[in-house]
């Protein structure tokens, strides 16, 4: 079983726990995944498995899309439902003209400050190891881009804002609630979250944990399809196989899948010279 799965992670698992149950589903020693969600998230997980997790970092996810719920007049600990409430007022009335507003402020934004609970490291330890034993977090702010944040609904009587966001890889949406609730003079914590795209890779076809069968593992082609497979020759299957560079007509792309029968036996980049062994698959000659 070498290849890739789209799952739809359910709140209260880490990205870790849906590796171990892959791990335990299939008896495989091998399996790891694509961009964390945090625990309470829910949504796209890129899971590889067996040698499948060689080209996890072929895919694009550069990227990213989610829909978050953000509860406006309380504020947590970790920026979102798990956390320990800091502190509150009442509700008052917000406009849905501000709120719009302040969503499409965030995609002016360059950058954003990490939440203190995060795996960001500080001095070797985490950030949300500090953050859980009481100490005061201070994180640099961090480059990002957000291209889209546009409103999905708004509840005034609630204070809850519904909107989805398209950001770079390592934005923190906690973050984001936050900024936007403080916009509005206020302060918040995310509901829910929850990640709709990686990249070109959406929820389409995504299988929940609890529903995962073999039948649900995609081979690596089919996944990673920016990635061209060149079928190879009897005469190179021992070139590619033991790692040697190979020349390839009529391809430029950045990578190649080398395919031999019905197996890809390794993945490999473009060089000045052709094409040199990238991540090499240990396949028995059939």
């Amino acid at each position: 079983m070498n290849g890739l799965l789209k799952i739809d992670k359910d709140a209260d698992y880490t990205s870790h726990d849906i590796d171990n149950m892959v791990k335990k589903r299939f008896n495989l020693p091998k399996v790891g995944h694509l961009g964390t969600l945090d625990p309470f998230a829910t949504g796209l997980l890129v899971v590889g498995i067996m040698e499948g997790t060689k080209a996890l970092n072929l895919l694009d996810d550069s990227v990213k899309e989610y829909q978050a719920s953000l509860q406006l007049f309380e504020e947590t600990d970790s920026l979102d439902i798990t956390g320990n409430v800091t502190r509150k007022e009442p509700p008052h009335f917000i406009s849905l003209e501000s709120v719009q507003a302040a969503l499409k402020k965030m995609t002016s934004l360059t950058s954003q400050i990490p939440p203190a609970f995060s795996a960001k490291h500080i001095d070797g330890v985490r950030a949300y190891t500090l953050a859980r034993n009481g100490q005061a977090v201070s994180l640099p702010p961090k480059t990002v881009r957000i291209e889209k944040c546009d409103l999905l609904s708004y509840d005034p009587e609630k204070g809850i804002i519904d909107f989805v966001c398209t950001v770079s890889r390592g934005t923190y949406i906690r973050s984001i609630g936050r900024d936007i609730a403080y916009e509005l003079n206020t302060f918040g914590y995310l509901r829910s979250l929850r990640r709709t795209k990686v990249g070109s890779l959406d929820l389409n076809g995504a299988v929940r944990i609890k529903d995962l069968q073999e039948a649900n593992v995609i081979s690596m082609e089919d996944l990673c399809c920016n990635v061209p497979v060149y079928q190879l020759e009897e005469r190179d299957y021992s070139v590619v196989y033991n790692g040697h560079q190979i020349t390839v007509k009529d391809h430029n792309s950045d990578f190649l899948f080398m395919k031999y029968k019905n197996d890809i036996i390794a993945i490999y980049k473009k060089s000045a010279d052709g094409y040199i062994c990238y991540k090499g698959f240990r396949h028995e000659q059939n």
